[in-house]
């Protein structure tokens, strides 16, 4: 039998980072600040967001009119980097989410879209003082 590993401290203990060199949690919520007791606190929220939606992939909804579900291989994004978005039901829960405009009959529609669970996503909307 091989010989036992001692456990780390808390100022030992690894955090996984992720593709931006930023520590990530086990559902890839971005973390950032100062350790507190070994704890990473949660990234700040991006504010102008609205959600109006959550649901099953595919499900049905209008954003400006539009299903995104019915456009989704014209979805163009439109920032390089992503938000941080509440969970609509889970506040405390913070989400990546990337904004993306669908042009469809000549109007444009600018939405954001995470996958808060597996298959379940989430949809915000600029913030009408904001849009």
């Amino acid at each position: 039998m091989g010989k036992a590993k001692p456990i780390k401290s808390k100022d030992e203990q690894s955090v996984a980072h992720g593709a931006a060199g930023r520590a990530v949690s086990e559902n890839n919520v971005a973390l950032r600040g100062p350790v507190n007791g070994g704890v990473m606190q949660p990234e700040v929220f991006t504010p102008g967001w609205d959600p109006v939606h959550v649901g099953l992939e595919g499900a049905a909804l209008s954003i400006g009119g539009i299903n995104p579900w019915m456009h989704s291989k014209e979805w163009q994004l439109v920032q390089d980097e992503h938000i941080v978005v509440p969970h609509p039901a889970y506040p405390h829960e913070r989400h990546r989410a990337w904004v993306y405009e669908i042009t469809s009959s000549g109007q444009t529609t600018r939405f954001a879209a995470a996958e808060l669970s597996n298959g379940v996503w989430g949809f915000y909307v600029p913030h009408p003082a904001t849009a």
